[in-house]
């Protein structure tokens, strides 16, 4: 059982528990290509490249106990380098070779999720407010002895509901067992769970990702059980993406609507709780972002069903203005975190910057009576009612004037070059006279 991959996996799981990714220099990557990784997949050494080389319809027979942790690694170098088809492949099928997804402990969280409108669910006690934490923080010093031994039970019955089913399973069990006893089977298992979820919850909505979308589902719910409380938080905020990309803003019943709002709110509880900031940030945004969304939706049914158009919030209750401006303290306190401790890259801090500005700007828009309008995706926050670029069509919080004309505005510059060459260089003299 090479450490090796194994080191690989537990680095790139821990990456995913904070919702920072997995990033690997060029070195280790080629390193893991070349030496690693065959005979499931080449490795282009002038391109620094891997390339699927994996047959879809090899025996299982034919696989060794290796090949499981191969398929995982080769799945997060595919994701690394940016291909997402060929990731979730690879980890989908060294999942199967793990957790067998007809066996009776999958078939049974697959029908957990379906009576739950597939929206998965934080353990009873897994998520509770600030003073709560401080308490059970406080019964864990007094009680650490009892804890640890329900710990422990909580860890064993776990287990036990994922004991490894098939000849390989078994024998990568005991390959553990005998080279790396500090990796037991149900670690590997839930990395595995937390990789695909990391490769597919993430990306945008393909044929593909669709088809896997519940079993990504089934992913995020296996990892909300484990007793890795760490792993949680960005499992929780991975399904409510998921969840936000399999439905419109239009198609989301009650239930599932009740169900989801439990989701987000203890996926942000848990996020403060175990200083989570990114989750914690990310998830507020986006769970503010569709309260408006559903809201809209729900003040013009059934219209909004059997219309095309986005559905517009002319009229904010009290209850989600106080929602909002409840999530931006919460998503402004994530933030000053991140930069006191200059926990990710700049780029991806200014994006979490430009959503609570939006966030902010969208309570400042409800509080004088204005209208929002429901976003396009779900999964990005929504627009308010500003005027849309003159190239794209895509609306922005700020827009770039023309500054002859005043008359066209733009996202970009690129939009402003572009419809200077194709449309308003010809126009722009006209618009500026009428000024």
């Amino acid at each position: 059982m090479p450490p090796g991959l194994l080191h690989t996996l537990r680095g790139a799981a821990r990456g995913c528990d904070g919702s920072a990714g997995v990033g690997m220099g060029a070195e280790l990557f080629g390193l893991l290509a070349s030496s690693c990784l065959q005979p499931i997949a080449g490795y282009n050494e002038r391109k620094h490249s891997l390339w699927m080389k994996y047959p879809d319809g090899s025996e299982d027979s034919q696989f060794s106990p290796c090949t499981p942790l191969q398929l995982l690694v080769a799945g997060v170098l595919m994701k690394v380098q940016g291909d997402t088809d060929d990731a979730l492949k690879y980890l989908s099928r060294g999942l199967c070779l793990l957790w067998d997804p007809s066996a009776p402990p999958a078939m049974a969280l697959g029908a957990r999720l379906a009576a739950a409108h597939w929206v998965p669910c934080y353990p009873p006690g897994g998520a509770s407010s600030g003073a709560d934490a401080a308490a059970e923080q406080q019964q864990q010093q007094q009680q650490q002895g009892r804890q640890r031994s329900q710990q422990e039970g909580q860890e064993g019955q776990w287990e036990q509901a994922l004991q490894p089913a098939t000849l390989l399973a078994r024998a990568v069990a005991a390959g553990l067992a005998q080279h790396c006893p500090s990796v037991r089977f149900a670690d590997l298992l839930r990395w595995a769970h937390m990789l695909r979820l990391w490769a597919g919850g993430a990306a945008q909505p393909t044929p593909m990702h669709m088809v896997l979308q519940q079993h990504l589902l089934c992913d995020a719910q296996a990892v909300l059980d484990s007793p890795a409380p760490g792993s949680r938080p960005a499992a929780a905020m991975w399904a409510t993406q998921l969840v936000l990309l399999s439905t419109s803003w239009a198609g989301m019943g009650a239930a599932q609507a009740s169900a989801l709002e439990r989701l987000f709110e203890a996926a942000i509880e848990a996020g403060e709780r175990e200083q989570c900031w990114l989750v914690m940030v990310q998830t507020a945004l986006s769970y503010a972002s569709w309260s408006v969304d559903h809201q809209a939706a729900v003040q013009q049914r059934p219209a909004a069903q059997r219309s095309a158009q986005r559905p517009r919030l002319t009229s904010m209750p009290a209850w989600l203005l106080a929602r909002l401006r409840q999530l931006a303290q919460r998503a402004q306190h994530g933030l000053d975190e991140i930069k006191a401790g200059r926990l990710v890259p700049r780029p991806m801090r200014k994006d979490m910057e430009n959503g609570l500005k939006g966030l902010q700007h969208d309570i400042g828009v409800a509080a004088r009576g204005g209208v929002l309008t429901a976003s396009a995706n779900p999964s990005t926050f929504h627009m308010p009612d500003t005027p849309a670029c003159a190239c794209c069509g895509d609306r922005a919080l700020v827009l770039l004037k023309c500054s002859a004309c005043k008359a066209v505005e733009y996202c970009s510059k690129d939009c402003q070059r572009k419809h200077w060459r194709e449309a308003h260089k010809a126009e722009c003299g006209r618009l500026t006279a009428a000024r």
